[in-house]
Formats: C-alpha cells, sequence, structure tokens
C-alpha cells in the first residue's frame, strides 16, 4: 500500500517530499505521550500528597490555607496533563518523546519547524475537537 505524501514545490525548482503519517504511527506517538504525561502528573499528585497531608489521603483543611494546599496538589497535575504537547512540542521543535519515537513530527506548509502561534493555535483546536468527537464514545 502506498504511503500519502505533501510535495512541496521548491523556489529552486528542487521539490521536497514528504510523507504524511498514518493512523498507527500517530496513536503509538499518543499513547507514549499518553504514559508520560499521566505519570509525571501522578508523581507530582503523591509527593504533593505526602508533602502537604503527610499520606495519600485527601484531606483539605479549611480556610485559606486549606485552599492553597488544594491547589498546591491539585492544580500542577491539571496543567502538566493539559500544557505537555504545546510546552514541549514548542521547546522539541515539533516533536515530543512520543512522536520522536514514532518518527512522527509537526512541519509548517513550507517542511520547516512550526511556529510558537501555529503550535497554539494546532493544540487549543486539538483539544477542543477532541473533546468533541470522542462524546460520542460516552454514549
Amino acid at each position: 500500500m502506498d504511503s500519502e505524501r505533501f510535495t512541496i514545490r521548491g523556489a529552486t525548482g528542487v521539490d521536497l517530499d514528504l510523507p504524511i503519517a498514518g493512523p498507527g504511527s500517530r496513536s503509538y506517538a499518543f499513547l507514549i505521550d499518553w504514559h508520560i504525561r499521566v505519570i509525571v502528573a501522578l508523581a507530582w499528585l503523591l509527593a504533593a500528597m505526602l508533602l502537604v497531608n503527610g499520606g495519600l489521603t485527601w484531606r483539605p483543611g479549611s480556610g485559606r490555607s486549606g485552599l492553597a494546599s488544594a491547589f498546591l496538589v491539585a492544580l500542577p497535575p491539571l496543567a502538566i496533563y493539559f500544557l505537555y504537547h504545546p510546552v514541549v512540542e514548542i521547546f522539541m521543535r515539533g516533536q515530543t518523546p512520543g512522536k520522536r519515537r514514532a518518527g512522527v513530527r509537526i512541519v509548517n506548509r513550507d517542511g520547516g519547524i512550526p511556529s510558537f502561534g501555529s503550535i497554539m493555535i494546532r493544540n487549543v483546536l486539538d483539544r477542543k475537537s477532541t473533546r468533541l468527537n470522542s462524546s460520542h464514545l460516552v454514549i
């Protein structure tokens, strides 16, 4: 089976022919990245619970200190989970560890490294479309 390709016409007459990643390599990259996100977020959650609560029980205190400890324990794992892709893709120039392992990378229309803005737009739209498309799985 012939894989899909994206050809970029060069100004000098030399064309750049890039393969388009298939569902298998994309799924493989997603699974690796998902495991990294979950492991890092859980490690933070467990370490923060041990430091703040003295154990693996959730006992938020009352008042201002209780709210601060709840944010210290719960907010960073959520940030790690939801900001993993945009932050890592920006610093690794269009790849994540999962994408690198699967041989996949994000490129712009010219075949180069995408800009900060395009990575952020891509991730915002990707999260929104994933949430909308996966809603039918619950029903």
